[in-house]
């Protein structure tokens, strides 16, 4: 899994600050199981997260093909389907991106944001052969901002004539 910040052209471009790829690997990795979740985000105090968006660049399939469902969602301890509920990996959506647009303010160290990987019942995670998603998400640390916008207002203040 690639977890990275986007560059200043990307962030203009699609207002995202960070993304992760998250490919057949990753998931595998979860093992023998239904159902595991993969961390993507830490809390930082204060912090603003979302929206997210997500794109299947590749379709998920398993080594017996038998796989019918999987599913992504993405939330937290107190909603695992926070942001995103249960987009298909089995097949490239149509229109591209799926996107949500919930901003939670992220204040408890314990809050991180997970991706929760759902196989249809007895189909397990370790036999998936192929697939990649990329997650993209926006944040900002509003502790960090509130004092560069108090910085800026007693410039901005002083400057101003009579």
């Amino acid at each position: 899994m690639i977890i990275a910040p986007l560059s200043i052209e990307e962030r203009v471009k699609g207002g995202y600050t960070k993304y992760a790829v998250i490919n057949y690997a990753d998931v595998a990795a979860l093992g023998a199981v239904t159902t595991g979740t993969l961390t993507i985000a830490k809390p930082v105090p204060a912090e603003v997260f979302g929206p997210v968006a997500l794109h299947v660049q590749t379709a998920f399939t398993s080594s017996d093909g038998s796989l019918v469902n999987l599913t992504l969602s993405i939330g937290d301890a107190g909603s695992t389907t926070r942001y995103i509920n249960a987009v298909e990996l089995l097949a490239t959506p149509s229109a591209g991106y799926s996107t949500a647009t919930t901003f939670t303010c992220l204040t408890s160290p314990t809050t991180s944001v997970i991706c929760t990987f759902a196989a249809t019942a007895t189909k397990l995670l370790n036999t998936i052969t192929a697939g990649q998603v990329v997650i993209f998400w926006k944040t900002a640390d509003l502790a960090t901002l509130d004092a560069e916008v108090s910085d800026i207002s007693e410039v901005v203040l002083t400057e101003q004539p009579n």
